[in-house]
């Protein structure tokens, strides 16, 4: 019930704010399946985001690939450093401060598509499909955290050893969580 008046009051918002609240709001509600989907990831399975590891990663990628071929200072530090630094470099560029893709703006202008046939163009529709979207994903984590599966995610959290030895095959639990 208190979900219901909570969407109900959120479906109104634009009917009696502005523009920029209800842009924020919408902000905040996108941001919101990216909260409950790493929610599941770290709250249930107990994983850790991998997303600021990225660099670090490709670095520690290279050097292995590096060094299985050509061992040496070089491949230990020269082109883990070089390959991280490229990546950074790649990401960087279109994150931060370029024309091609608005700069700090983003990329404005970008058409909104129909929806099941429904055009969802103007901010009201758009919001309403916001809305339905978010609840729908709310309700699809909610299932999925206390489904067989999100309950032996909840074991692979609390005791990883116990539940490989139980037999569950937990590193296709964790990849599945991970997707």
């Amino acid at each position: 019930l208190g979900l219901a008046a909570l969407v109900a009051a959120l479906a109104i918002v634009p009917l009696v704010a502005g523009n920029y609240p209800v842009k924020l709001l919408q902000e905040i509600l996108i941001w919101g399946i990216f909260a409950m989907s790493l929610d599941l990831l770290m709250g249930h399975a107990g994983m850790v985001s991998f997303g600021h590891s990225a660099f670090f990663g490709i670095g520690a990628y290279t050097a292995a690939l590096a060094l299985t071929k050509a061992p040496g200072l070089l491949a230990a530090l020269g082109l883990p450093a070089a390959a991280a630094a490229l990546g950074a470099l790649v990401i960087g560029a279109v994150a931060f401060q370029n024309a091609f893709v608005g700069a700090e703006d983003g990329i404005t202008g970008v058409p909104r598509p129909p929806v099941l046939g429904l055009d969802i163009g103007s901010p009201a529709r758009f919001h309403a499909y916001l809305l339905v979207l978010v609840a729908v994903a709310a309700l699809f984590l909610w299932r999925v955290a206390r489904s067989p599966f999100g309950h032996v995610l909840r074991g692979i959290h609390e005791n990883e050893a116990r539940m490989q030895a139980v037999g569950y095959p937990v590193n296709r639990y964790k990849l599945l969580a991970f997707v």
